[in-house]
């Protein structure tokens, strides 16, 4: 039986894996647990560590909520996700504020408003003023989205992007347009002006497997996959599957730590900084009562939970064994200076 000698404070699975030309391997996810501070810029081991999701949590039912924590089982990413769970502080009470999320080299920017609706003035249509907010959670319900009652009876549309949001009208009838809601995030150089633009949602969280462009990437299941490839992957899979980060929040190089992290009313003390931690391993395993070198671990998933003060890390790696799995002994892990 295989087993895992985990001899890091951090929590570790192993999982056997196949992608779509039938290669089999056994995947090792690692993850580890900080704490962040409130007065200084260290951050320390926390005492309770995150456990490895091993399937998607939604806020809600999964048709109809966002994730909020993504599943940690895929079989590999080709950078690293860059994730943020908790909400906008806006310490002035304003009717909006500017957020910014930055890691390494990759930055990202969202415009939080408070409640807006379109209302009819001087004959054309506007934007109300934004409610005043102290906090605002940073969700796909709160982006540009949602699914909507078309004109014809029983009809509705949905934008695939993020069919949990608000703002999404495409009836010609403006007369429902009245009170219509807007969505509380946007990309500030994405701003909505008119009734019928058609803006990219903008969160810093995860996309769910059946919206795009994550589904895009899941292949083909048509009948010729159920005459010639069920229960394989369909030949046109792209691993670009797996990444759950927004576009522009996937580093497309693995970060190694040690990048700066930055990010601005994002909790409740206004402006945070800090350095990713970076760590290493000495990782080895049995195949046949041989041992050998694993391939290395890639840091490939950062979530930041301000809310929470913790920040976690995910490092993954694939070893091939084909048609071996069961002759694989033991996988070690340890830390290295």
């Amino acid at each position: 039986m295989l087993e895992l000698r985990n001899k890091t404070p951090f929590e570790a699975i192993i999982a056997p894996a196949m992608d779509k030309d039938c290669n089999e391997f056994i995947v090792l996810v690692v993850k580890a647990t900080y704490e962040m501070s409130n007065t200084h810029d260290d951050l320390k081991l926390a005492d309770e560590q995150i456990p490895v999701f091993l399937a998607d949590e939604y806020y809600g039912e999964p048709d109809e909520s966002s994730i909020k924590n993504a599943a940690d089982t895929a079989m590999t990413k080709f950078g690293t996700d860059i994730l943020f769970e908790g909400n906008a502080h806006n310490i002035h009470g304003t009717g909006y504020v500017d957020t910014y999320l930055r890691v390494g080299s990759v930055g990202k920017q969202i415009r939080v408003f408070g409640n807006r609706h379109w209302e009819k003035l001087y004959g054309g249509w506007q934007i109300s003023m934004p409610e005043r907010f102290d906090t605002m959670p940073i969700i796909f319900e709160n982006a540009y989205g949602g699914i909507e009652q078309s004109d014809r009876e029983g009809s509705k549309q949905y934008d695939d992007r993020n069919p949990v949001g608000k703002g999404f009208y495409r009836r010609k009838d403006e007369r429902s347009l009245e009170g219509f809601s807007l969505p509380n995030l946007e990309n500030p150089r994405q701003l909505i002006n008119n009734w019928r633009d058609n803006v990219s949602p903008t969160t810093y969280g995860p996309v769910a497997p059946h919206w795009a462009p994550r589904k895009n990437f899941s292949g083909t299941y048509d009948k010729n996959w159920e005459k010639t490839r069920k229960p394989f992957l369909p030949q046109d899979f792209n691993d670009k599957y797996f990444s759950v980060a927004c576009s522009d929040l996937i580093s497309p190089n693995y970060l190694q730590g040690g990048e700066f992290v930055e990010f601005r009313n994002l909790s409740p003390h206004g402006q945070n900084q800090f350095i990713l931690p970076k760590q290493n391993f000495r990782l080895r395993y049995s195949m046949k009562r041989t041992s050998h070198d694993a391939p290395p671990l890639n840091l490939d998933t950062v979530v930041i939970k301000p809310e929470d003060n913790i920040i976690s890390l995910t490092w993954r790696t694939k070893i091939p064994c084909n048609r071996q799995f069961l002759y694989c002994d033991w996988i070690s892990l340890k830390m290295v200076p």
